[in-house]
C-alpha cells in the first residue's frame, strides 16, 4: 500500500493528480483496503480522489475532513435538457422530447444514454448541422420501462452468432479476456466479433489489460446474463471453471475466488470445495475476516449437500479445514457462539478420523476462545487433555501460554512463570526468535505484576534485543507492539514511543491494519503516561476506524473501554465516559466476552458512586465481584471489592468497608494497595478504625511501598491526594504546602482540573493551620466553586468540611454559618450517609474549640 502511495506521491510532486475509481461497488475487499488507505494519506497531498459507487454500497472511508460524501440526486428537468443536449451534440432540442426522456429515466443520466441511443439506432431521431430531427411520433410505450428492459430488448436485436458471444462473455464476468472467450465459444473471427460489439456500444477494449474486454455497463452484462437458460448457465460456470484452470494454470492462487465462483455456479461440487476453502483461507491470512467468513460459510453449505456416497478421506478433511476457518473468523468478528460450536465441530471430526496435528490445532482455539469467554476451568480441562496427545506438536508451546495467562489471571505467579520457563527448554522454542520474544514478554509481565521490578526490566530488554533481530515484517511488527506494551506498563514510556512509531511506519508498508490497530491502541498509552491526552484519544479513535472497518468488535469493545477509561481519568467528563463504557459493554455483552464487560462494571461503579448513584452502583459491583470470585481472577475480584468496601462506605456501612479495605492475598499490585490506601485514608478521616494513629503509621509505609511501582499519571495524582490527607492528619502542614507546590509546578494548567481543586482546598487548610488566613479563603473560595460544578460528589463534601473544620477552629463564623447549610443540604441531597458523619465531627471540633475557650 505504501509503495502505491510513494508511487501517486511523486507523480504529483510534478503536477496535480486526480485519480478516478469508478463502480467501487465491485470492488473487492483487499482493493477497498487499499483506497480508505490512501484516501487517508492524501490529505495533505496534491491529488484529488473520486470514487463512485451506487447509493446502498459503504465504502466505510475514515471519518476525516478533507473527505467529503456527495449524494447525487436525479437530474432536475432543465438538467436534464442540457445533458441531452450535450449527449447530442445539439443545439437545442425540443420539451417535449425532453419530458418523454426524463419521465422515462426519472432523471437517471444512464437510462437517458441508453434512450437516446436506441431511438436513434431504431430511426426515430437523427442529426443533421448540430440539430435533432425527430423522423417519427415517439410514444412512451415505443420506450422499455426499465433499463433492464431496454437493454434485453437491444442485445434481443443482435445477430445469433453475436448474441451467443455476448452471452458467453457475460459468463465468463464484467470484465472478460479473450483468450479464455475463444476456448469456450469456438467461434471463427472472433475478434472481428467483438469490434462489431464495441462499434454497437455494448462493450469495450481495456486500455490497462491485454486482451480483455469489458463490458460498458453492469447492467449490460446483467441483461446478457439473463437471456440464459438455468442449465445453460450453470454448464457454462463450469466450462468457464475448467478453461480458467487450464489457461491460468501457473496463476491459480490469485483467481481462487473466481474458480470458487464459477465452480460453485457450475455445481460442480469437489472443485467448488477445493476453491472456496482456499479462497477463504487466503482472504483470512489478508485480515479479510468478513469476506473469509462469506466463503467458509459456502463451502459448508456445498459439503452438507454433498451424498453420502460422495464423501470421503479427502471432504472430511475439507469439512474439518471449513469448520476451523469459519471458527476463526467468526471469532474476528464476534460471534463466539457460532465460533464456538465450529471449533467443537472441528474438534470432533479431529477425534473421528484420529488426527493428532488437527486434535491439538482445533483443541487450541477452542480452550483459548474458552478463555476469552471467560470459562477458565473448561479451558484448562481441553488444555490439560491436550497436553498429554503431542508435546512435539507446534500448538503444544501455545497451549502452554495459553494455560500460563489463565494461571497468571488467577493470581498463580509462581505456577505460571515455573510454566513458561520449564517450556523454554522445550525443542524448537529456543530456535524460534518470535516464540521466545511472547515468552519473555509474558514473564515481564508477571514479574511486574509479582513487584519484582529488575526481572521485569531484565525479560523486556532481551525481548527487545531479540525483536531488533527479527527481519520478517509481519512478525517484526507484532513483536514490536508486544515489547512497547510491556515498556509501557513499567513506564519506560520514551523508548516504547519510538519502538511504536517505527512499528506504525512497517505496518503501513505491508498493509498490517489488524496489528495496526493495536499499535495505535499501545500508543496512545504511551502518549497518556507522556502527559499528552489528547494525542492519546486522537490514537484510540484511528484505532477504532480500523476494527469498525475490520469488523473486529472484540478490539472495538476494548478500545471504547480505554476511551471511556481516560474520559474520566483524565478529562473528568463522566457523562461521554458512562457513554462509552456502556457501548463497550454492550458489544462484550452481545459476544459473550465476561471479563472486560465486568471490568466495564467496576468502572462504571466508581463513576455512579462518584454522582452519588449509590444503588446502581452498589448492584452492578456486587454483580462484578461475584463473577470474579466464581471464576477465581484474583486481580479483578480484589479490586471489585475494594471498589465494592468504596460504596460501602458511602452507604454508611463502615464495619464492612473497613474489613475489606485490608488486603490479604500475596496479589498486591501498586494500584490495588493504592485502591487500600484511599479506603482507609476515608475510613480514618470519619475516624471510623481502630487505633488511629498505628495505623497511620502502617499507611505512611504502604505509601513508600506504592512509590516504587510503576504508575499511571492518574494514579501518581490520587496517591498525591493520599499523601496530603495523611499529613493534614498527621498535622504536618508544612508537608501538604510542599506537596501542593511540587504538584501544581508538574502538571499543566489544563489537565486533572478536578484534583487541582481539591489539593487547592487541602493547601487552603494547611496555609490556614499556619497562620496565613487570607490566602486560606482565598484558594478555598476559588476551588469549592469549581468542585461544585465539576468535582466528584464526594470530593465537594470533604473539601468542603475541611474549609468548615478551618473556620471552626480560627473563629469565622461567619463563614461557618454561611458553609454549613450548604455541606447538610448536599449530604442530605445526594442521600450520601456515610459523609454525614463529617457534619459530627464538625459539631464535635466545635465542642472542643468552645471547652478549650471556657477552660482558658
Amino acid at each position: 500500500f505504501n509503495s502505491i502511495f510513494t508511487l501517486f506521491d511523486k507523480l504529483s510532486q510534478k503536477k496535480p493528480l486526480v485519480l478516478i475509481f469508478e463502480d467501487i461497488h465491485w470492488i473487492d475487499e483487499a482493493s477497498l483496503e487499499l483506497l480508505r488507505f490512501l484516501a487517508e494519506k492524501v490529505s495533505t497531498k496534491r491529488i484529488l480522489m473520486l470514487c463512485l459507487h451506487r447509493p446502498e454500497f459503504n465504502p466505510a472511508f475514515p471519518e476525516m475532513e478533507h473527505i467529503t460524501i456527495i449524494f447525487l440526486t436525479p437530474l432536475s428537468f432543465p438538467e436534464s435538457k442540457q445533458f441531452i443536449k450535450y449527449l447530442l451534440g445539439v443545439e437545442d432540442v425540443p420539451d417535449s422530447f425532453v419530458e418523454i426522456i426524463v419521465q422515462k429515466s426519472e432523471g437517471n443520466p444512464l437510462f437517458m444514454e441508453e434512450i437516446i441511443s436506441s431511438l436513434a439506432g431504431q430511426g426515430y431521431i437523427s442529426i443533421e448541422n448540430r440539430k435533432l430531427k425527430i423522423l417519427k411520433k415517439i410514444e412512451t410505450t415505443d420506450i422499455p420501462a426499465s433499463i433492464h428492459a431496454l437493454i434485453t430488448s437491444e442485445l434481443d436485436k443482435l445477430p445469433e452468432d453475436l448474441r451467443e458471444i455476448v452471452k458467453i462473455a457475460a459468463v465468463i464476468g464484467r470484465e472478460f479476456n479473450v483468450r479464455l472467450l475463444a476456448m469456450i465459444a469456438r467461434t471463427e473471427n472472433l475478434e472481428e466479433k467483438l469490434r462489431e460489439l464495441e462499434n454497437k456500444g455494448f462493450i469495450y477494449k481495456s486500455k490497462n489489460k491485454k486482451d480483455v474486454y469489458i463490458f460498458k455497463h453492469s447492467f449490460v452484462r446483467d441483461g446478457a446474463y439473463s437471456l440464459l437458460l438455468k442449465s445453460e448457465k450453470k454448464q457454462l460456470h463450469a466450462t468457464v471453471g475448467f478453461a480458467i484452470e487450464n489457461i491460468f494454470k501457473d496463476r491459480l492462487e490469485e483467481n481462487y475466488d473466481i474458480l470458487a465462483y464459477h465452480f460453485y455456479e457450475g455445481e460442480v461440487t469437489t472443485k467448488a470445495l477445493e476453491y472456496l476453502i482456499k479462497a477463504a483461507r487466503t482472504h483470512q491470512k489478508l485480515h479479510m475476516y468478513v469476506m473469509s467468513y462469506e466463503k467458509f460459510k459456502k463451502a459448508l453449505d456445498v459439503m452438507n449437500k454433498m451424498k453420502i456416497k460422495e464423501r470421503n478421506r479427502q471432504s472430511i478433511e475439507w469439512q474439518y479445514l471449513i469448520y476451523l476457518g469459519k471458527g476463526k473468523a467468526a471469532e474476528i468478528l464476534g460471534r463466539w457462539n457460532e465460533a464456538l460450536a465450529d471449533f467443537q465441530n472441528a474438534f470432533s471430526i479431529a477425534q473421528d478420523i484420529k488426527n493428532i496435528e488437527y486434535q491439538m490445532e482445533s483443541g487450541y482455539y477452542l480452550a483459548e476462545l474458552l478463555s476469552l469467554k471467560g470459562e477458565y476451568q473448561n479451558a484448562l480441562k481441553y488444555i490439560e487433555r491436550l497436553e498429554g496427545l503431542s508435546p512435539r506438536n507446534s500448538f503444544y508451546i501455545d497451549l502452554k501460554l495459553l494455560k500460563s495467562e489463565i494461571l497468571q489471571l488467577r493470581g498463580e505467579y509462581e505456577k505460571s512463570i515455573a510454566l513458561l520457563e520449564e517450556s523454554l527448554t522445550y525443542p524448537g522454542v529456543e530456535s524460534d526468535t518470535f516464540l521466545k520474544i511472547k515468552f519473555y514478554t509474558k514473564l515481564a509481565a508477571l514479574y511486574l505484576e509479582k513487584g519484582d521490578f529488575k526481572l521485569a526490566h531484565y525479560y523486556t530488554k532481551e525481548a527487545k534485543k531479540l525483536a531488533q533481530s527479527l527481519e520478517e515484517p509481519y512478525t517484526l511488527n507484532i513483536s514490536l507492539n508486544l515489547v512497547a506494551e510491556q515498556l509501557n506498563k513499567l513506564g519506560v514510556y520514551e523508548v516504547a514511543q519510538d519502538i511504536l512509531s517505527n512499528a506504525v511506519k512497517i505496518s503501513r508498508e505491508v498493509g498490517d491494519k489488524q496489528t495496526l490497530q493495536r499499535i495505535f491502541y499501545n500508543l496512545a498509552s504511551t502518549k497518556e503516561g507522556l502527559g499528552e491526552v489528547s494525542e492519546a484519544l486522537s490514537l484510540l479513535r484511528r484505532a477504532l476506524e480500523i476494527s469498525i472497518q475490520t469488523e473486529d468488535r472484540y478490539f472495538t469493545g476494548i478500545i471504547l473501554k480505554k476511551i471511556g477509561k481516560i474520559h474520566v481519568d483524565y478529562i473528568k467528563d463522566r457523562n461521554q465516559a458512562i457513554q462509552n463504557l456502556k457501548r463497550s459493554c454492550e458489544i462484550f455483552q452481545s459476544i459473550g466476552q465476561k471479563l472486560n464487560f465486568y471490568e466495564n462494571y467496576v468502572l462504571l461503579s466508581k463513576i455512579y458512586a462518584d454522582q452519588s448513584q449509590l444503588e446502581d452502583a452498589y448492584s452492578i459491583i456486587k454483580e462484578a465481584s461475584s463473577w470474579f470470585k466464581e471464576s477465581k481472577v484474583e486481580k479483578n475480584y480484589l479490586e471489585a471489592t475494594l471498589t465494592q468496601a468504596y460504596i460501602e462506605l458511602l452507604r454508611g456501612e463502615f464495619d464492612e468497608a473497613y474489613r475489606k479495605s485490608i488486603i490479604k492475598s500475596k496479589y498486591k499490585t501498586g494500584e490495588l494497595s493504592l485502591l487500600s490506601c484511599e479506603l482507609k485514608t476515608l475510613l480514618f478521616l470519619l475516624q471510623k478504625t481502630p487505633k488511629i494513629s498505628e495505623e497511620l503509621d502502617t499507611l505512611a509505609k504502604e505509601i513508600e511501598e506504592i512509590e516504587k511501582w510503576p504508575l499511571s499519571r492518574a494514579c501518581t495524582i490520587r496517591l498525591t491526594i493520599v499523601k496530603t490527607l495523611l499529613n493534614i492528619m498527621k498535622e504536618q502542614y508544612s508537608e501538604v504546602i510542599s506537596l501542593y507546590n511540587k504538584f501544581t509546578a508538574s502538571l499543566p494548567i489544563t489537565e486533572f482540573r478536578e484534583e487541582r481543586a481539591f489539593l487547592n482546598t487541602l493547601a487552603g487548610f494547611a496555609r490556614g493551620m499556619e497562620g496565613e488566613k487570607d490566602q486560606a479563603i482565598f484558594m478555598f473560595e476559588e476551588s469549592l466553586g469549581l468542585l461544585d460544578i465539576l468535582g466528584s460528589i464526594p470530593l465537594r463534601i470533604i473539601a468542603r468540611y475541611f474549609y468548615l473544620k478551618f473556620a471552626i477552629i480560627k473563629g469565622l463564623k461567619e463563614i461557618y454559618e454561611k458553609e454549613l447549610p450548604v455541606i447538610e443540604q448536599q449530604i442530605k441531597d445526594y442521600n450520601i450517609r456515610g459523609l454525614s458523619l463529617l457534619t459530627h465531627l464538625l459539631q464535635e471540633e466545635r465542642n472542643k474549640i468552645a471547652q478549650q475557650k471556657k477552660f482558658e
